[in-house]
């Protein structure tokens, strides 16, 4: 039979059912049945099959599946469930901490319409605990790890973030609500901001190319540590940060910002987590990565940095800080074999930056401490990998040292 006469005869034995089929399962079945019958091969039922589910798949992805809402086929999800056995080593106390524990994140988000989108996501959360009218608050925004403890209590989940985002502009974007990390101000260190951290607020980023290999940005971010009850009970944050990218070749990238960030805390409770600051934070804060891949066979190479100076004139001395590292491996771990070192130098005098907003394991998060991180990551399949993290952390000023370490196996799946 002629391939024009079977492609016929298939059209006008499917085209009763078309409206009724509901799922793709229905489909193969006909297909299937057409071939049993000698009406297609089975050659040509495969072929037929394939297109249609890719076909579907592209509607679906476009929003335009006429029976299903089109916020509906536009939700995508991604997750990653990490373990971990924690060890912490702080020279003034007697014994060592041992911890196993577990971070579980689910993120959900879907275009409303073309311009516009929503997302939230999930989290396992540290500490909780209650305020005297019985509200429930984290008392360790730095952190979406689960201890196990208590005797196999279950762990919490917590709303990790929850935002809108709009782009009325091809070269605009704006984002409000629980943002996701990074939002607001980008960093290559987590010397000022743990990456777990997902602030409150409203956010504005515009870019542009200006050229075949060169774009420039501006983020402009406005946070809120809380609620605005009193004149002493305002806290906020403004944050503008000006940048560029450039791409030189194909194997070297860099990417470079300057960010004012302007922390108005000054007797001000700042939440439960960060006190009550006694003078402002005024925060110049450069930033710069550059990447070079390639370099050796499959190796790529990575140097970054962050500084910050605290202009406030509140603090005499004591005010900057800065994160500096490299980075060496291959550029992604999606299968076994596969490796990454990273090593960063970090310091943060005592009054440079809000104490425990950056990264909660440099030192608890503690600003007068200084040290280096070394880390270590193994690609196991495509899906996973395997990670060793270590701190070597001290005080800056105190009349005793406390040096205090930290190391952390990871075993990371994402799916």
């Amino acid at each position: 039979m002629k391939p024009i006469v079977k492609i016929g005869i298939l059209i006008m034995l499917t085209l009763p059912y078309a409206k009724n089929m509901s799922y793709a399962g229905e489909a193969d079945m006909l297909i299937n049945k057409l071939a049993e019958k000698g009406i297609i091969t089975y050659g040509e039922a495969q072929q037929i099959m394939t297109e249609s589910n890719e076909e579907a798949r592209k509607k679906l992805a476009k929003g335009e599946v006429g029976t299903i809402p089109g916020w509906i086929q536009n939700i995508s999800m991604k997750s990653d469930l990490r373990l971990r056995h924690q060890g912490d080593f702080d020279s003034t106390k007697s014994f060592p901490r041992i911890r196993e524990r577990m971070r579980l994140r689910v993120g959900f988000s879907t275009r409303m319409i073309e311009s516009a989108e929503a997302g939230f996501g999930i989290a396992t959360g540290g500490e909780t605990t209650t305020t005297g009218g019985g509200a429930v608050y984290d008392t360790e925004p730095t952190s979406t790890n689960h201890t196990f403890a208590n005797g196999f209590a279950k762990a919490q989940l917590m709303v990790d973030y929850a935002y809108i985002k709009y782009a009325p502009a091809g070269w605009l974007t704006v984002t409000g609500g629980k943002m996701k990390a990074g939002t607001h101000v980008w960093n290559p260190t987590d010397l000022l901001w743990d990456g777990d951290i997902n602030p409150d607020g409203v956010a504005a980023t515009a870019a542009t190319k200006v050229a075949e290999n060169t774009g420039v940005f501006l983020t402009g971010a406005w946070l809120t540590f809380n609620e605005s009850n009193t004149a002493a009970d305002d806290p906020d944050a403004y944050i503008i940060q000006p940048g560029f990218t450039w791409k030189p070749t194909d194997r070297i990238s860099v990417k470079g910002a300057l960010a004012f960030q302007k922390l108005n805390v000054n007797g001000k409770l700042a939440g439960p987590n960060y006190g009550t600051p006694a003078f402002d934070y005024v925060a110049t804060n450069p930033s710069l990565d550059v990447k070079f891949s390639e370099i050796a066979g499959p190796y790529a190479l990575g140097i970054f940095g962050d500084s910050v100076s605290n202009g406030d004139s509140g603090p005499s001395s004591d005010k900057s800080g800065g994160a500096y590292g490299l980075e060496f491996g291959h550029a992604k771990l999606d299968s076994l074999g596969q490796w990454q070192v990273k090593y960063i130098k970090r310091e943060l005098q005592q009054n440079s930056w809000l104490n425990k907003l950056g990264d909660s394991d440099a030192y608890g998060g503690a600003v007068n401490s200084t040290g280096y991180e070394i880390i270590v990551n193994f690609g196991l399949t495509k899906a996973t990998s395997f990670g060793i993290d270590y701190y070597a952390m001290d005080l800056i000023n105190g009349a005793v040292k406390a040096p205090k370490s930290l190391v952390q196996f990871d075993l990371v799946h994402k799916f």
